[in-house]
């Protein structure tokens, strides 16, 4: 699936201009070539829902009470045709938490960066370009844009068209003055605007300061939900929305239960990462091209109920799926409340203020103007987070107890998204620390040299739970078969060497005990120093040996190509 970001409008000539399939989604039918200053689309025909989602896509096969698997196999940003670069945005806003903490004189402000990628078109590093500020040193605004329309159509079901009115020109709150037909603006109001800052305006001492390393995930995918009315992509629930889950990359799998014929998936508002929060706003938008496996799991999912569930004050209704005694036979993706997500290390449940608002009584009845009153509400989102990741453990086999003391200490507890207004929780469970299944059996190990008196035991275990090593000789190489012959003379000739995983080898991968590290880098330019010493010297290379995961330890262990013994 192509996805566009709907924050490309930020740097049109870097992230849109020459692109003729995101030229198309700006203009909108506008009448001028800059198009549209909003987004004439989601539920009211006036920009809400912020993210353009690419869908819906039919599942065939998929029934109300399946569970889809969404596998991510591939991400790569989308380049611009003119320059061959692909490029983020990302902004400092009043929606944000951090505006609240921000000194007085604070001005919205934009960020675009440069996505640096690897010889397999994956983004690896994110490096600034410029910044500009929407409003001047007196505060006064700087962009303007074509004034907003007061009425227009939007494409509805069967080619019908729906008309919209905004007589105000009023948006977020705001009523929107217009003058000879233009419109300032002084700050991020609304998302999906072209913003033609004044040129010259733009900061560029900061192009190449400094340089992050990136991840990339989508923010926003769901399925669409039994309710018989128009939904804002905004506010997860259920079935998926934007939870922003850092998470959902390459490798992730995502399980949401399906209400409807064909289960309907959208999907969009890349971010290319590292991290989720948009404490000061926005995250680091861009313009992905992704790459599925869709499963359809039969029969899994439970309907949510249509009655109340009391569990708390004010009788707030939770989870759709029964709570009870150990559950050893269902499996994790079973009967969801929320989306679960699921990688090579871990299970991830989420939470929201109201998990499934759509349905639930305390929201269902009028859930666009009363879920906006409850997002405060930091009891409901931290019991309704917990109810699922109870269930969800008790899948594995735990009892309720058992449950809650686990989440006591072997999960992780992080904040995924904060701006919008069904606010979410995760909490993440290592496979290695909770898992059904037999005990491992334990070897004792013993560190050798200058610590002989410190002992730890290392499981090394045979259940099927477990990850299998994928190599062999005692699992101490990611690559037997490598080969490069040393000089036919020096102190070393005739003799033969193994390599870690942390030395470059020219024309080779190094992936530091990572393999997402080797997917989204190239092969290496040239020798480590080390290594062309070696080769120097007369040593032959024979293999690429196993090591910690980008060395985070002494002992050996490695959860993705298994542990030496």
């Amino acid at each position: 699936l192509e996805m566009a970001t709907a924050y490309a409008g930020d740097a049109y000539d870097l992230m849109i201009k020459g692109d003729p399939g995101l030229e198309e989604i700006y203009r909108f039918d506008a009448p001028t070539a800059e198009g549209m200053p909003i987004m004439s689309r989601g539920r009211s025909g006036r920009a809400d829902g912020k993210d353009i989602l690419t869908g819906p896509v039919y599942v065939c096969g998929a029934e109300p009470g399946d569970t889809l698997k969404i596998e991510i196999l591939d991400m790569k940003p989308r380049k611009n045709p003119i320059t061959g670069k692909a490029y983020a945005s990302t902004g400092l806003s009043a929606w944000g938490y951090e505006s609240l903490l921000a000194p007085a004189g604070r001005v919205d402000s934009t960020y675009i960066y440069e996505l640096r990628t690897s010889i397999q078109g994956n983004a690896t590093w994110a490096s600034p370009v410029y910044y500009f500020q929407w409003k001047d040193e007196n505060g006064a605004a700087l962009v303007k844009v074509p004034c907003l329309p007061t009425s227009g159509t939007i494409d509805g079901v069967d080619n019908a068209q729906l008309r919209w009115t905004n007589a105000n020109r009023t948006e977020s709150g705001v009523n929107y003055a217009c003058v000879n037909g233009s419109t300032l603006l002084g700050g991020y109001d609304y998302a999906g605007a072209i913003v033609p800052h004044p040129i010259g305006t733009e900061d560029n001492s900061i192009a190449g300061k400094w340089r992050v390393p990136v991840s990339p995930y989508i923010s926003n995918i769901g399925l669409a939900s039994d309710v018989d009315d128009t939904t804002n992509s905004d506010w997860p629930t259920r079935t998926g929305g934007k939870f922003n889950q850092k998470r959902l990359g390459v490798g992730s799998s995502l399980y949401l239960p399906v209400e409807v014929e064909g289960g309907l998936l959208s999907a969009g508002g890349c971010n290319a990462g590292p991290a989720s929060s948009q404490f000061s706003g926005t995250a680091l938008e861009a313009s992905f091209t992704v790459q599925f496996r869709v499963t359809v799991i039969k029969g899994t999912a439970y309907p949510p109920p249509k009655a109340s569930s009391p569990s708390g004050p004010g009788g707030l209704w939770v989870n759709p799926a029964p709570m009870g005694p150990a559950r050893v036979n269902l499996s994790p993706y079973q009967g969801l409340a929320t989306p679960l997500l699921e990688n090579t290390l871990e299970w991830c449940w989420h939470g929201f203020t109201v998990n499934d608002y759509l349905h639930d009584p305390i929201s269902a009845p009028g859930w666009n103007t009363i879920l906006p009153t409850l997002s405060g509400n930091q009891y409901m989102l931290m019991k309704h987070t917990v109810d699922v990741a109870t269930d969800g453990l008790m899948k594995l086999g735990l009892s309720s107890a058992q449950a809650a003391s686990t989440l006591s200490f072997a999960c992780d507890w992080g904040v995924n998204q904060v701006v919008n207004t069904n606010v979410g929780n995760e909490i993440c469970c290592s496979k290695y620390r909770v898992r059904n299944g037999p005990l491992p059996s334990f070897t004792p190990f013993t560190y050798p040299g200058h610590w002989p008196s410190y002992a730890r035991s290392v499981a090394m275990s045979t259940s099927a739970a477990m990850i299998a090593p994928k190599n062999t000789d005692l699992g101490a190489y990611i690559d037997p078969s490598l080969r490069v012959v040393g000089s036919a003379t020096g102190p070393l000739a005739g003799r033969t060497v193994a390599i870690k995983d942390l030395y470059d080898i020219q024309g080779q991968l190094t992936g530091y005990g990572n393999p997402r590290w080797r997917e989204t880098h190239g092969p290496a330019p040239a020798n480590a120093v080390a290594i062309q010493r070696l080769l120097d010297a007369g040593a032959s290379i024979v293999g690429r040996t196993n090591m910690d995961e980008l060395a985070y330890s002494i002992n050996g262990e490695n959860i993705h190509s298994g542990t030496p013994t």
